[in-house]
């Protein structure tokens, strides 16, 4: 049986924004002015030498972002989910590390996403939101962009569950929508360093992992008294602080 420590969560539930105000992408330049590419014009940019293979991008809402850099616990993170998910999930899934996930306008490389089946199934496509049973992305720097941006695009494209790793906190930060709520996140459920985070996937109980497995030890000042405090925006904008590569 999981343990869980009660941390405090979010007031209000995540939700898929409507249309606000006009946002800029630069002093006069309104972000709907902005060319949003394809999924195919993405990858034949990539094909073309236009992106370059050495930098690492994604693309959201039709624009093409910089990713972060990857930091060491961000790796650890990373590796520690490569490492024990395996175990859990065969024969019946599997987890992807840093590879797309194909969605409407956008194709995101979450950090780890598990998939239903083999990597074989998915020898002549990318894999799409309906094959993801968990997606998971592990933040530090990028915590908000991972909460607001990503957690929108995940809720609005029906992501059954997505954790974030929270470097910034030391917790793991689960989101699921509600009943009969689709393209909508609850509030967090927030757990701490001492938890254990149960892992279900299409109804079925797989085990648990430790939070304590996945965040360098010794990072905080004090992991006794360390919470993990959710900030969510509950409409979910695209972050205007967005990085435009073109």
């Amino acid at each position: 049986m999981s343990t869980q420590e009660v941390l405090p969560t979010a007031a209000a539930p995540v939700v898929v924004p409507t249309k606000g105000p006009p946002v800029e992408a630069a002093p006069g330049l309104l972000l709907e002015q902005v060319h949003r590419f394809s999924v195919e014009e993405y990858h034949r940019m990539g094909e073309a030498g236009v992106i370059s293979p050495q930098r690492r991008t994604e693309l959201i809402e039709g624009i093409v972002v910089d990713m972060t850099p990857i930091s060491i616990a961000h790796r650890y993170a990373v590796d520690a989910l490569l490492e024990i998910l395996p175990r859990m999930l065969k024969p019946d899934w599997y987890p992807s590390g840093q590879n797309p996930l194909q969605l409407s306008r956008s194709e995101p490389e979450p950090d780890v996403a598990i998939l239903r089946g083999s990597f074989r199934d998915y020898h002549d496509r990318h894999p799409q939101p309906k094959d993801a049973g968990l997606v998971i992305e592990v933040a530090e720097t990028s915590l908000d962009y991972d909460r607001r941006t990503k957690g929108f695009l995940y809720s609005k494209h029906n992501v059954p569950e997505y954790w974030i790793v929270n470097l910034v906190e030391d917790c793991v930060e689960v989101y699921r929508p509600g009943p009969g709520q689709a393209e909508r996140f609850l509030p967090a459920e927030t757990f701490g360093i001492g938890s254990e985070v149960p892992l279900a996937l299409a109804g079925r109980n797989y085990g648990s992992v430790r939070v304590a497995d996945l965040i360098v030890v010794g990072r905080s000042e004090s992991l006794e008294t360390e919470k993990c405090r959710i900030v969510l925006s509950s409409s979910m904008l695209l972050s205007p602080a967005i990085t435009v590569s073109i």
